[in-house]
């Protein structure tokens, strides 16, 4: 599931979403590649939800490098 999510977001996805605040996350359908944006995980996984009710989601946040820590901290992307 983690290697398909964020494949999809690296070769489909994150080209797509540029424009996208920094830290706003991207909600991903595995199987279908459908997404959401939202500066909310829950709303986005909730719209996605409303379009793709069997979905499996990954989720990404806009320029970091994960989109959970379980640290506590974030820490920003560096590319």
């Amino acid at each position: 599931m983690a290697s398909r999510g964020k494949e999809l977001y690296l070769t489909k996805i994150r080209d797509l979403t540029r424009g996208t605040a920094k830290g706003d996350f991207v909600v991903i359908d595995i199987h279908s590649g459908d997404f959401e944006v939202d500066s909310d995980d829950v709303t986005a996984t909730m719209r996605l939800m409303e379009r793709r009710p069997d979905a499996i989601t990954w989720a990404e946040r806009v320029g970091f490098p994960a989109a959970y820590n379980l640290q506590g901290g974030i820490l920003a992307r560096t590319e």
